[in-house]
């Protein structure tokens, strides 16, 4: 047993926001502009000979209350990751999501984020989700890096949020964590 490749665990934590539009007519909780909901990632973390880095987060078009807004992991907005590694190596890669997002600005309030199980989507070596392969972030997956001088990974992933009519508005954040084992 190669005991360098089954020790490698990296864990890598990130943010995710969130920004809940109020609908019109319904009280302004917060009257700062909102675009985007955001899902924060920007480290990279190498342990052990793989590194995990954040290549684009998670964008949601602004959410309105009552109304689910979804990013599937074949979009655009879709968060991304890199994992590089070693050639031919099998790994695990698991994600412990948020089942909610709390708000910031009033910590009692949270709205419901949900991860389906065709959330999670990862490919050897190309940067296209599309062609990869589906899996359950909840469950994880295994994955095997490629044979070439940089053997890479990626890994993307989708969500919903569903503000119910109450959510006051302004920014939700919530965490995740991508666990990395070689296996």
């Amino acid at each position: 047993m190669d005991v360098h490749r089954s020790a490698a665990l990296i864990r890598w934590t990130l943010s995710v926001l969130s920004l809940i539009v109020p609908v019109r007519g319904a009280p302004a909780q917060d009257a700062s502009p909102h675009t985007a909901n955001t899902v924060l990632a920007s480290a990279t973390v190498v342990l052990d000979r793989v590194s995990v880095a954040a290549l684009r987060p998670v964008a949601f078009a602004a959410a309105r209350h009552g109304r689910p807004t979804t990013v599937q992991p074949t979009d655009g907005g879709a968060g991304a990751w890199r994992l590089v590694g070693t050639p031919h190596a099998v790994v695990q890669m698991k994600l412990t999501l948020p089942s909610e997002l709390v708000n910031l600005q009033i910590p009692a309030a949270a709205v419901p984020i949900k991860f389906p199980p065709t959330a999670g989507r990862w490919r050897q070596d190309v940067n296209e989700p599309a062609g990869g392969a589906t899996f359950d972030p909840q469950l994880g997956t295994a994955g095997q890096f490629g044979l070439g001088p940089n053997p890479t990974l990626f890994i993307w992933l989708g969500s919903t949020v569903q503000p119910n009519s109450a959510s006051p508005g302004g920014t939700y954040r919530g965490t995740i964590t991508l666990t990395v084992s070689y296996l």
